[in-house]
């Protein structure tokens, strides 16, 4: 196990070269580390080159590399010397309407909570109250198909937690709620021929599923079906090869 031992890029590759020479080893931990996403990519390379692939088990709460912290920054101070100000505050519907991680940052939780229980409570049909809370959740997601703050991560995972668990106490079965996931990303089509996935960059809704699938109100035969959908979908999420493989692993654990 190696998590949380602040391993950087080179001896993450290192240790992925030394564990695809374990045939007995059947699981590498490489979570809390500061491998980045060049870092994450060059072990899945080296466990791929093996046949190992297989063996890691994701690489959650990865803090980047001292490079890409330094980048944000420039970029965070770029932007309030650009706007001469900290960030405004921002209305759930601009937010939904334009959901960057400046407008996260000026997003209230209290408004979200009461935007996200208007929008639901409006809609009297069950299935179609999931696919709009998933809707609003992977839009929300947005921000991180290009952001990997923790505190931005963070965030949008409890804003998503309070959201679903509004979904929850209208009691959609599992079935209903698997469809709508997979509605969301596009994997499946939704009967609401005006329906339109919520961003056409995977990276972030695929990002927050992992996080979805791994709460209580996420019964254990609905991460089976969405693993067995997934796995079965693998040439369309081809191009997010890193963050569909994190989630399949993330799945495969919980059941």
């Amino acid at each position: 196990m190696c998590n949380f031992n602040e391993i950087n890029k080179a001896g993450a590759v290192a240790i992925a070269e030394t564990a695809a020479l374990i045939p007995s080893l059947e699981t590498l931990q490489l979570d809390g580390n500061c491998l980045g996403e060049e870092g994450q990519e060059l072990v899945m390379t080296t466990l791929e080159a093996a046949g190992r692939t297989a063996i890691i088990s994701g690489f959650d709460e990865d803090e980047g590399t001292e490079d890409e912290d330094e980048e944000e920054e420039e970029v965070e101070e770029e932007e309030v010397e650009a706007d001469g100000s900290t960030q405004s505050k921002v209305t759930p519907k601009e937010f939904i309407e334009s959901p960057t991680q400046e407008a996260m940052a000026g997003l209230s939780r209290s408004e979200w909570l009461e935007f996200a229980e208007g929008e639901l409570s409006a809609i009297p049909d069950v299935s179609e109250i999931a696919d709009r809370a998933l809707y609003l959740c992977m839009r929300m997601s947005s921000p991180l198909n290009t952001v990997h703050r923790a505190d931005t991560k963070q965030k949008i995972c409890s804003l998503c937690d309070d959201t679903l668990k509004l979904l929850a106490s209208h009691n959609p079965s599992d079935s209903v709620l698997c469809n709508s996931v997979l509605v969301n990303i596009g994997l499946i089509k939704s009967e609401n021929k005006k329906f339109r996935v919520a961003s056409e960059d995977l990276t972030g809704p695929l990002t927050l599923i992992q996080h979805i699938v791994k709460q209580d109100y996420v019964s254990k035969s609905s991460r089976k079906v969405l693993h067995s959908y997934l796995t079965k979908s693998e040439k369309k999420l081809e191009k997010y090869f890193q963050v569909k493989f994190q989630l399949l692993q993330t799945l495969f654990s919980l059941q």
